[in-house]
């Protein structure tokens, strides 16, 4: 009975952190897949076009009908006072004398219903051709992150992929080498080698042991930063249905490096080309300027004066009237002279307009050169890996006649140490070249704009 209560309390116990828990297996082309939903750059990258879109909405706006409704209420506690030359109500009075006297009345309420239209502005013009084009700049922002977003989430995979590798690895030689403790512990109480042999083996095991716990905090670390790019929470499990092996088949550097290169599909020369555009519609703006700007306008007005509150009684009287006032028209405001403020405007755009287009060649060019970069230190990477392979097949073929010999007393501690971190070196070197080989790929594709 206690051991059923206490099998329930654990139960319980774990049942929170169960319940928040997902458990997720991604090929790399489903862990992209998925983080195109739930990646939080991309989530705001969306957010920006649909700000851009209702950028669009707000500016289309101002020249359409506005129509608004104001109303006033006022009370004058003191009347204000006004000084009228004496002789105006009575003609003998003496020159240069004043009668204080006071208009208006105490209650005062008026309401109005206005509406204008905008007829011509040049500024309203170019804007909204602006607006629209500010849309296709977030639009090409957000899909220069999503390029780098599968770029990311690409390297983080193969991160993982190669600390998992590692980490199996180095359970593989921790088990050799107990087995081989065991084998040599065995001879030594027998009186075949020396005990020395025999701590030797345990300190190498033990410097295993060492790195083997910094590879498993790099295969947690791995994961945790892969779980944030796809969006994932960090409680959730994941596990990666891709091996190094099988993404390196996939693999063809010949037909990468030899592919041709578009500068107009890579997203940086589209960004740079939008803001050009932007940059020329600015000119256009400042030199709308010049033009005058037409709108038309309508007002309906009422009001109601009263010396007594009044103001609900339905009864109509000579003093009780609401006096309307309505009217349209149109107004010009025609720019003459700005003393060279809106020149000096102009001429400030089509240096920015300069510069941009400066910006833009140099963009260019760099991409040409990172492109040819990359290709080559993609080739590198092959060449560098074809030999890394070749090493790594000869030091585990050298480690494994030592442990031979070693067992039948023909090498010594020495030689079997030195053989040891030979492999242990060709088999992170291999791993490193692998990775290297791998991000080179895939930085080049996001430089063609193929991920």
């Amino acid at each position: 009975m206690k051991q059923r209560l206490l099998i329930l309390c654990a139960l319980m116990g774990l049942a929170p952190t169960l319940i928040g828990q997902e458990s997720f297996k991604f090929s790399l082309d489903e862990a992209i897949s998925y983080a195109m939903k739930h990646n939080h750059n991309l989530i705001n990258a969306d957010l920006d076009i649909e700000i851009a879109r209702k950028k669009v909405m707000e500016t289309t706006a101002i020249g359409l009908p506005q129509i608004n409704a104001s109303g006033s209420y006022s009370d004058f506690i003191k009347m204000p006072t006004t000084l009228i030359p004496a002789q105006f109500f009575d003609p003998n009075a003496p020159e240069g004398e004043f009668a204080e006297a006071q208009f208006g009345t105490k209650y005062n309420i008026e309401g109005e219903l206005s509406a204008s239209q905008l007829l011509f502005n040049g500024s309203y013009l170019v804007g909204l051709q602006a607006s629209h084009a500010w849309v296709k700049q977030t639009l090409v922002a957000r899909e220069k992150t999503e390029q780098e977003t599968k770029e990311a989430i690409s390297n983080a995979y193969y991160i993982f992929l190669l600390n998992m590798e590692n980490e199996h690895l180095m359970q593989d030689n921790l088990e050799n080498l107990n087995k081989m403790t065991r084998e040599i512990r065995a001879m030594a109480n027998q009186g075949f080698t020396d005990i020395t042999e025999v701590e030797q083996l345990e300190l190498l095991t033990t410097d295993l042991k060492t790195n083997l716990i910094y590879i498993q905090n790099n295969v947690k670390n791995s994961k945790d930063y892969l779980k944030l790019l796809c969006g994932l929470k960090l409680s959730d499990k994941l596990t990666l249905t891709q091996s190094l092996e099988s993404l390196m088949a996939d693999l063809s550097v010949a037909k990468q490096v030899t592919k041709p290169f578009n500068p107009n599909l890579n997203t940086d020369y589209r960004i740079i080309d939008a803001q050009e555009q932007l940059a020329m519609l600015n000119v256009k703006n400042q030199q709308a300027a010049y033009l005058p700007v037409l709108s038309a306008f309508f007002s309906a007005k009422e009001s109601a004066m009263r010396n007594e509150f009044d103001f609900l009684k339905s009864e109509v009287t000579y003093d009780r009237h609401w006096f309307p006032v309505t009217l349209w028209g149109l107004r010009m405001d025609i720019p003459i002279w700005s003393s060279g403020m809106k020149s000096a405007k102009v001429k400030q755009a089509k240096l920015e307009l300069d510069k941009i287009k400066t910006s833009k060649e140099l963009v260019e060019n760099s991409i040409l050169l990172e492109v040819s970069n990359t290709r080559n230190e993609l080739n590198n990477a092959w060449k560098v890996f074809e030999n890394k392979t070749t090493a790594l097949k000869l030091a585990d073929k050298i480690y494994k006649q030592t442990q031979k010999k070693f067992k039948e007393g023909l090498a010594g501690q020495f030689e079997l140490s030195q053989a040891y971190e030979q492999y242990l070196k060709a088999e992170g070197g291999h791993l490193s070249a692998q990775l290297t080989l791998l991000t080179q790929k895939t930085k080049l594709e996001r430089l063609m704009s193929e991920l």
